[in-house]
């Protein structure tokens, strides 16, 4: 690694805390422990993406381009995280034209892939005849499908908000289902 070629000696010790000093790196055994388990860890994290990978690529252009109905289209199961534990140590600052452009696609893909899912999930909700109550957390638990709809960013301001109409007799309120303010419109739509 390239912050450790002056690096001369490793000294591993339980009785001083980890630091640097002139020429080798000090390690308190726990943080050495600590730092064993996450290599390992992210070790295992490649290797299974990357067995996944193979297996999909071999499969895909062995068999499926060979019989496509014989051996459907694989699909993979999503790896939880996998993404972000990609790029969270990334200085996007210094990204090239052809990065910026790998992460939009990446973007767009990843965006069109969470919609496909979340119209799976409220098409199963539909063919078991909810409640309304359900659709409602369904959408708030899931924003980016108000933003689609309503072609704009959703905000969330207030769900089942009043809005007024009752009468003398506390009856006939008005509570919409989400109330939308409009980036730049300043005006707020029930």
């Amino acid at each position: 690694m390239k912050h450790f070629r002056k690096c001369e000696k490793i000294i591993i010790t339980n009785i001083r805390t980890t630091g640097i000093e002139d020429n080798f790196l000090v390690m308190n055994h726990e943080d050495f422990n600590k730092i064993c388990r996450g290599i390992d860890r992210n070790n295992d994290l490649y290797l299974s993406e990357a067995i996944v990978a193979k297996e999909s690529f071999v499969y895909e252009n062995l068999l499926y381009n060979t019989d496509s109905k014989k051996y459907p289209e694989l699909k993979r199961k999503p790896q939880r995280n996998f993404i972000y534990k990609i790029i969270r140590n990334t200085d996007l600052r210094k990204l090239s034209l052809d990065d910026k452009q790998s992460l939009s696609e990446l973007k767009d893909n990843a965006d069109l892939s969470y919609l496909t899912i979340l119209t799976i999930e409220f098409e199963k909700k539909l063919s078991e005849n909810h409640k309304e109550s359900t659709y409602q957390s369904f959408f708030e638990e899931n924003p980016l499908l108000l933003t689609m709809f309503a072609g704009s960013p959703y905000v969330q301001f207030k769900n089942q908000a009043y809005v007024g109409g009752k009468s003398f007799d506390n009856k006939n309120g008005q509570y919409p289902d989400f109330l939308q303010n409009r980036v730049g419109k300043g005006e707020s739509h029930p």
